[in-house]
């Protein structure tokens, strides 16, 4: 008997949920949360039509608004409470959300993005990630400077790698949309979806690459870390490779079974990611890169599916990680307002400071972007990417924070990782306080002035031979690749 209640109560504990009359009776309040959160977007996104604001920041406020509630009236946190996520086992919330969110992003590209240009190019392109991650990173050494605390060369370059990659995460999906419907500037849609993938990988590689650390509680040997680069650049590609090719083969044998097509297709995917993440101390394969791999090479063969099927199965996952977008903005908006900032030694007067950190953070990014560029434009003009200076400027202001970083965020901010900032709840707190604002920033800047910066670099006239000519490279299945660069030369 006191075994079942005592396991009843670590039950509860671990899911945020309570219940006085000691029945345990009490339906999951995770439900409840993600129904809302769910109809509240709706409705912010039919009222957003009116206005200028994207219903993702509209939702983080909301977020932060019940948080607020939640942490000062008791009867609110009874139903809306979300300790659970950052008290979860680690890479919980990653292989939640996280296959959704790739499924969409390479179904949603063109295939031949990667697959018809050069390995210089995706090489460039990489390079062009790390710098970024280099640069923008650097600003946490500027944070840590903030408290006195004695620093770990491991914890603080494992730290800045984190930092790093979550700022560098580009979601370009808005500007790319933008562009597709300009019919022009293929050159640069090409680098910004590729750098969308790579980013998104790069986050991923160097989130894992922290929890593998932290199994051996920071003291890592040089032997473990050659296992996991080598696992990451053969093992991981192989296993979405082979995948794909066992799913193409299997897939092209049925017709018309919409419900296994479709349903066996993104189970594969959350598979394949459960498979990488399990047993990480023995295993530390990073799996963002074998559904990559996976996603990317049965976007190619999509003649494998049913007449149609390749389209619908497109707007599954743009629906899924539309619920997905939605749920990690609002959940990130409420953690930051939920944490009771007080138990650490502090007052709500600490976030006027931290907001002028998180603007200045902004600024150097936007600057970090910048001399990435200034940098790289040789080498892009090397590998055949010419880019005039509207086009290197667009590819600084366009990056937005999306929904990897904030995912990842928000797995950062589990307390089993608390060891990695140093024990210090506070600091991790206001690194998951710097990135929320940055993405919430980032939004509204990117959101509301890619117009009229569009309009101010001159590149919102398309000529009728520029459009015609993307429009039918596009649209045609025999293309060589000098179609695409054409269209830049008109």
């Amino acid at each position: 008997m006191n075994a079942s209640a005592s396991a009843r109560e670590v039950n509860q504990t671990s899911t945020g949920e309570t219940n006085d009359d000691g029945t345990g009776a009490f339906p999951p309040t995770y439900v409840l949360y993600v129904a809302s959160v769910c109809l509240l977007a709706g409705i912010v996104r039919l009222l957003s039509r009116w206005t200028v604001l994207h219903h993702t920041v509209v939702m983080f406020l909301l977020g932060a608004a019940f948080g607020y509630l939640s942490r000062t009236y008791s009867d609110v946190n009874q139903y809306v409470n979300l300790a659970f996520l950052t008290e979860a086992r680690l890479l919980q919330v990653h292989t939640l959300l996280l296959p959704v969110i790739i499924m969409e992003y390479l179904f949603s590209m063109d295939p031949r993005v990667f697959l018809s240009c050069s390995p210089l190019a995706v090489i460039t392109v990489v390079l062009d990630y790390s710098l970024t991650l280099l640069f923008q990173g650097a600003f946490i050494f500027y944070f840590l400077d903030l408290y006195d605390i004695p620093q770990s060369p491991v914890k603080t370059s494992l730290i800045y790698l984190l930092f790093g990659s979550l700022t560098s995460v580009t979601d370009t999906s808005y500007v790319v949309n933008t562009f597709y419907k300009m019919g022009s500037y293929w050159i640069l849609v090409k680098l910004l979806e590729m750098k969308r993938v790579i980013s998104l990988v790069g986050a991923c590689v160097v989130y894992i690459f922290v929890i593998y650390v932290n199994e051996f509680q920071y003291e890592i040997e040089w032997q473990n870390i050659v296992i996991f680069v080598v696992l990451q650049f053969f093992a991981s590609p192989a296993l979405g490779w082979l995948t794909a090719q066992i799913m193409i083969f299997w897939l092209g044998r049925l017709y018309n079974d919409i419900g296994v097509e479709i349903t066996v297709s993104i189970a594969v995917a959350y598979l394949l990611y459960y498979f990488g993440t399990v047993n990480i101390a023995v295993k530390p394969m990073v799996s963002a890169i074998a559904v990559v791999v996976y996603a990317l090479l049965l976007n190619n063969r999509r003649t494998c599916f049913s007449l149609g099927l390749d389209t619908f199965l497109y707007k599954l996952c743009s629906i899924l990680a539309y619920v997905v977008k939605t749920v990690i903005f609002t959940i990130a908006g409420f953690i930051i307002a939920n944490e009771d900032i007080v138990a650490t030694g502090h007052t709500s007067m600490v976030f006027l400071p931290h907001l002028l950190v998180s603007l200045t953070l902004y600024s150097w990014c936007m600057l970090a972007r910048g001399m990435v560029c200034l940098i790289l434009a040789p080498v892009f003009r090397r590998c055949g990417y010419v880019l005039s200076w509207q086009e290197l400027a667009t590819m600084c202001f366009c990056n937005v924070t999306g929904t990897v970083c904030l995912i990842t965020a928000v797995a950062s901010c589990n307390i089993g990782l608390v060891q990695l900032f140093y024990n210090s709840r506070h600091i991790q707190y206001m690194m998951m306080f710097h990135l929320g604002v940055l993405a919430i920033l980032r939004s509204l800047v990117a959101g509301t002035m890619f117009g009229k910066v569009l309009t101010v670099l001159g590149m919102r006239h398309v000529s009728l031979a520029r459009y015609m000519c993307t429009f039918i490279s596009q649209n045609s299945r025999q293309y060589t690749e000098t179609d695409r660069f054409v269209v830049d030369l008109l």
